[in-house]
Protein backbone atom coordinates (compact mmCIF):
# COMPACT_ATOMS: atom_id res chain seq x y z
CA UNK A 1 0.00 0.00 0.00
CA UNK A 2 2.95 2.32 0.90
CA UNK A 3 4.24 1.74 -3.03
CA UNK A 4 1.19 2.35 -4.23
CA UNK A 5 0.62 5.51 -2.37
CA UNK A 6 4.01 6.81 -3.23
CA UNK A 7 3.45 6.19 -6.86
CA UNK A 8 0.86 7.92 -6.97
CA UNK A 9 2.46 10.93 -5.37
CA UNK A 10 5.16 10.60 -7.75
CA UNK A 11 2.78 10.21 -10.58
CA UNK A 12 1.24 13.48 -9.74
CA UNK A 13 4.26 15.29 -9.21
CA UNK A 14 5.58 14.12 -12.45
CA UNK A 15 2.49 15.63 -13.76
CA UNK A 16 3.15 18.98 -12.22
CA UNK A 17 6.77 19.06 -12.71
CA UNK A 18 6.28 18.17 -16.93
CA UNK A 19 3.44 20.62 -16.98
CA UNK A 20 5.12 23.66 -15.20
CA UNK A 21 8.39 22.94 -17.65
CA UNK A 22 6.29 22.37 -20.86
CA UNK A 23 5.42 26.26 -20.43
CA UNK A 24 8.32 27.43 -19.03
CA UNK A 25 10.20 25.73 -22.13
CA UNK A 26 7.78 27.31 -24.72
CA UNK A 27 8.39 30.43 -23.07
CA UNK A 28 12.15 30.21 -22.65
CA UNK A 29 12.52 29.18 -26.13
CA UNK A 30 10.63 32.11 -27.56
CA UNK A 31 12.66 34.19 -25.70
CA UNK A 32 15.73 32.72 -26.98
CA UNK A 33 14.82 32.63 -31.04
CA UNK A 34 16.82 35.32 -32.38
CA UNK A 35 14.83 37.11 -35.91
CA UNK A 36 16.26 36.02 -39.05
CA UNK A 37 18.80 38.34 -40.51
CA UNK A 38 18.04 39.39 -43.69
CA UNK A 39 20.39 37.57 -46.07
CA UNK A 40 22.63 39.67 -49.36
CA UNK A 41 23.05 37.81 -52.49
CA UNK A 42 26.89 37.43 -52.89
CA UNK A 43 27.64 37.12 -56.87
CA UNK A 44 30.68 35.78 -57.92
CA UNK A 45 32.39 38.78 -59.45
CA UNK A 46 31.92 42.64 -59.57
CA UNK A 47 29.03 44.35 -61.59
CA UNK A 48 29.63 47.98 -62.05
CA UNK A 49 27.02 50.69 -63.18
CA UNK A 50 27.22 52.77 -65.88
CA UNK A 51 28.54 55.39 -63.49
CA UNK A 52 31.50 53.18 -62.31
CA UNK A 53 30.29 52.33 -58.99
CA UNK A 54 29.97 48.93 -57.51
CA UNK A 55 26.26 47.51 -57.74
CA UNK A 56 25.46 46.90 -54.16
CA UNK A 57 22.72 44.20 -54.13
CA UNK A 58 20.01 45.07 -51.04
CA UNK A 59 19.04 42.60 -48.52
CA UNK A 60 16.65 40.16 -49.56
CA UNK A 61 16.77 40.78 -52.71
CA UNK A 62 16.98 38.16 -55.97
CA UNK A 63 19.43 38.61 -58.67
CA UNK A 64 19.00 38.49 -62.33
CA UNK A 65 21.93 38.73 -64.72
CA UNK A 66 21.19 38.48 -68.42
CA UNK A 67 23.99 37.73 -71.03
CA UNK A 68 23.24 38.20 -74.88
CA UNK A 69 24.99 39.03 -77.98
CA UNK A 70 23.23 42.81 -78.58
CA UNK A 71 21.73 43.22 -82.27
CA UNK A 72 19.95 45.78 -83.47
CA UNK A 73 16.54 45.24 -84.21
CA UNK A 74 16.49 41.55 -83.51
CA UNK A 75 12.87 40.68 -82.30
CA UNK A 76 13.57 37.90 -80.32
CA UNK A 77 16.36 40.07 -78.27
CA UNK A 78 13.97 42.77 -77.69
CA UNK A 79 11.21 40.76 -76.16
CA UNK A 80 13.59 39.56 -73.44
CA UNK A 81 14.65 42.77 -73.29
CA UNK A 82 11.09 44.54 -72.82
CA UNK A 83 10.35 41.69 -70.16
CA UNK A 84 13.23 42.60 -67.87
CA UNK A 85 12.42 46.18 -67.84
CA UNK A 86 9.56 45.03 -66.60
CA UNK A 87 9.80 42.54 -63.58
CA UNK A 88 9.04 44.23 -60.42
CA UNK A 89 11.40 45.42 -57.72
CA UNK A 90 11.53 42.42 -55.67
CA UNK A 91 14.42 41.03 -58.78
CA UNK A 92 17.58 42.88 -59.30
CA UNK A 93 17.98 42.80 -62.81
CA UNK A 94 21.46 43.35 -64.30
CA UNK A 95 21.75 42.95 -67.81
CA UNK A 96 25.63 42.52 -68.21
CA UNK A 97 28.54 42.86 -71.24
CA UNK A 98 32.06 41.93 -70.67
CA UNK A 99 33.88 45.47 -71.76
CA UNK A 100 33.38 48.60 -72.41
CA UNK A 101 32.32 48.79 -75.84
CA UNK A 102 29.89 46.12 -75.63
CA UNK A 103 28.23 47.57 -73.00
CA UNK A 104 27.90 50.64 -74.90
CA UNK A 105 26.38 49.47 -77.66
CA UNK A 106 24.24 46.97 -75.45
CA UNK A 107 22.34 50.38 -74.00
CA UNK A 108 22.36 51.80 -77.21
CA UNK A 109 20.01 48.54 -78.39
CA UNK A 110 18.17 49.33 -75.20
CA UNK A 111 17.45 53.27 -75.54
CA UNK A 112 16.21 52.55 -79.11
CA UNK A 113 13.48 50.53 -77.80
CA UNK A 114 12.57 53.50 -75.32
CA UNK A 115 12.64 51.52 -72.12
CA UNK A 116 14.38 52.30 -68.86
CA UNK A 117 17.23 49.82 -68.03
CA UNK A 118 20.52 50.05 -67.62
CA UNK A 119 23.18 47.57 -68.84
CA UNK A 120 25.93 46.91 -66.54
CA UNK A 121 29.79 46.16 -66.64
CA UNK A 122 30.77 42.35 -65.52
CA UNK A 123 34.05 41.63 -64.84
CA UNK A 124 35.73 38.51 -66.05
CA UNK A 125 35.28 36.53 -62.81
CA UNK A 126 31.59 37.26 -63.28
CA UNK A 127 31.72 36.73 -66.97
CA UNK A 128 33.30 33.01 -66.28
CA UNK A 129 29.77 31.76 -65.04
CA UNK A 130 28.44 32.62 -68.79
CA UNK A 131 31.36 30.45 -70.10
CA UNK A 132 30.76 27.73 -72.77
CA UNK A 133 26.98 28.17 -72.94
CA UNK A 134 24.31 29.50 -75.67
CA UNK A 135 23.35 33.30 -75.70
CA UNK A 136 21.95 34.75 -74.25
CA UNK A 137 21.94 33.50 -70.94
CA UNK A 138 19.57 34.33 -67.50
CA UNK A 139 21.27 32.80 -64.09
CA UNK A 140 19.18 33.99 -61.18
CA UNK A 141 20.41 33.81 -57.26
CA UNK A 142 18.31 34.38 -54.44
CA UNK A 143 18.69 35.05 -51.27
CA UNK A 144 17.97 31.31 -50.01
CA UNK A 145 20.88 30.43 -51.91
CA UNK A 146 19.10 28.94 -54.89
CA UNK A 147 20.46 29.28 -58.29
CA UNK A 148 18.63 28.93 -61.72
CA UNK A 149 19.44 29.21 -64.87
CA UNK A 150 18.04 29.10 -68.74
CA UNK A 151 19.60 29.49 -72.34
CA UNK A 152 17.99 30.98 -75.39
CA UNK A 153 15.48 33.65 -76.17
CA UNK A 154 12.57 33.46 -73.33
CA UNK A 155 14.80 32.10 -70.72
CA UNK A 156 14.17 35.06 -68.21
CA UNK A 157 10.48 34.97 -68.44
CA UNK A 158 10.91 30.35 -67.99
CA UNK A 159 13.76 30.70 -64.94
CA UNK A 160 11.07 33.30 -62.86
CA UNK A 161 7.95 30.88 -63.88
CA UNK A 162 10.82 28.12 -62.57
CA UNK A 163 11.78 30.56 -59.42
CA UNK A 164 8.02 31.17 -58.60
CA UNK A 165 6.94 27.49 -59.27
CA UNK A 166 9.68 25.89 -57.18
CA UNK A 167 9.71 23.38 -60.35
Amino acid sequence: MKISVLLTIAFILTIIFNGCNSEENSASQAEYIEPCEPVTVVLPGYVMEPAGDTVSVPNSTSVMLYYWLPLEKFEAMEVDLLFLASVDSTILVLPVQPDQESRNHAQRVVNSLEISLSVYLADSTLMEIFEGTVLPITVLYTPEGDLFTAEGFGAPLRILEKHQTGI
